[in-house]
């Protein structure tokens, strides 16, 4: 694998294409700007909300849609249904602003002399577009679920079933048909209205089958296996907050500093908007843990709790998790692959209650590597919550936690993926070692 010190010889323009909220967008910053430092010329494709953020990091900027299209996707109910989820973002997100991002992609693969292009894994019109104009295309995947792997099956649903490895085999031929049916007929649409051949398994080859496939995630969180794609490198998380010193605000630094370590509630950045009664929630079941419990609610919003938080308990509208949880008792989250990575680099045990999509896998991982107790949304409740923290909160899960901040000491998913760009897919290398 080449050194980070030295130039790049075989790569000198990346183009990268992400959508999503910031949780999916960032780790995409997060790998140009390691790209950058290593001296390639970076570009990136994405939606003017996130502009500022790649600007910061040196990128150079290309905005696809307007902020507006972010804030009504990211607001859209139907985005968080525990069974409608995958289906939405699908045919409402993908397939409708594939075009759109096809013919931007094109036209920047066109004039812009570039070597490869590192999209999202639903950034199919990207994907469409660098396969047109020969440009080696790099796919990353955030959530090891996307690699549909029986040797290590996967979590759908709110039930938390993980079926044994005979099952998840048994199953296999039937999900792809069920997928054929439901997720690729809007994309073959897309691919029809632009000029393209539709294509059979049309969802799974656009997240699988790039010429090299990034597992943005951890080896300690999930490791390589034998049915991963041909083409597949396991990176390591991808740590980025915006800036290479993340600061808390003043007045959580006294309250941080003022008593015992809090439990932070925060629900990521796009399930945010979704919130319903759960820092309401969250407030009455710290009262019922007792006098001395602290907490700090993220709560996205700059206006103050519409009802008076109990004592010990503090609402703010964000802080960088790099910062804040390392001085954290434990984190209850939605299981947002990035707010559990964090938890994991921070040493600190989670209880996770997902809503949708992925999140049931990755809450459904964290647990079975014993930092984390999971909680369904749909039997949430005050004093079940409060329960929740108390199985949290042992030494059981604090040791576990503590062994996988160890495993992750040091690791560096963004620079990893890029020298895995720089070495193209001739390196046989499949963990961030």
């Amino acid at each position: 694998m080449p050194d980070a010190a030295t130039p790049p010889v075989n790569l000198r323009r990346v183009l990268l294409v992400t959508l999503g909220s910031g949780g999916d967008v960032h780790p995409y910053i997060g790998i140009g700007a390691a790209l950058r430092a290593i001296g390639c010329d970076v570009h990136i494709l994405l939606n003017p909300h996130f502009a500022p953020r790649a600007r910061a990091a040196g990128l150079t900027v290309h905005e696809l849609g307007t902020e507006r299209d972010y804030l009504d996707a990211i607001g859209d109910p139907r985005l968080v249904h525990v069974r409608g989820g995958p289906r939405f973002v699908v045919e409402h997100l993908v397939a409708a602003h594939a075009p759109a991002m096809y013919h931007a992609t094109r036209d920047l693969l066109r004039g812009g002399d570039f070597d490869a292009c590192l999209r999202h894994l639903i950034a199919f019109g990207a994907g469409w577009a660098a396969q047109q104009e020969g440009v080696r295309e790099i796919v990353g995947v955030l959530s090891p679920l996307f690699w549909f792997s029986t040797r290590d099956p996967g979590v759908y649903g709110p039930s938390g079933f993980r079926p044994p490895l005979w099952l998840a085999r048994l199953r296999a031929p039937l999900a792809r048909l069920a997928g054929r049916a439901v997720l690729d007929p809007p994309l073959n649409r897309a691919r029809r209205d632009l000029g393209l051949s539709p294509i059979p398994h049309a969802f799974v080859r656009g997240v699988t089958g790039g010429d090299l496939n990034l597992g943005l995630w951890s080896p300690a969180f999930r490791a390589p296996q034998a049915d991963d794609p041909p083409t597949s490198r396991v990176c390591g998380f991808v740590w980025y907050d915006g800036q290479a010193a993340p600061a808390l605000a003043p007045d959580l630094a006294r309250f941080l500093d003022d008593g015992p370590p809090p439990i932070v509630f925060t629900l990521g950045t796009s399930v945010i908007h979704h919130a319903g009664d759960f820092y309401d929630l969250a407030a009455r079941a710290c009262e019922r843990l007792g006098p001395g419990t602290r907490a700090v609610l993220l709560t996205g919003s700059k206006e103050p709790p519409a009802a008076a938080l109990p004592g010990g308990v503090c609402a703010f509208a964000y802080a960088p998790f790099s910062a804040l949880l390392p001085r954290a008792r434990l984190v209850v989250h939605h299981g947002g692959i990035g707010t559990t990575a964090q938890c994991l680099r921070a040493g600190v045990p989670a209880v996770i209650i997902p809503f949708a999509n992925d999140e049931f896998d990755t809450a459904s991982r964290a647990a079975r590597l014993g930092a984390a107790v999971v909680l369904r949304r749909d039997r949430l409740r005050e004093a079940s919550l409060a329960e929740g923290l108390r199985r949290a909160d042992t030494p059981s899960l604090r040791a576990a936690a503590n062994a996988l901040r160890t495993a992750l000491t040091g690791e560096d998913g963004a620079l990893v993926a890029a020298r895995y760009l720089l070495a193209g897919t001739d390196t046989k290398q499949n963990t961030n070692k």
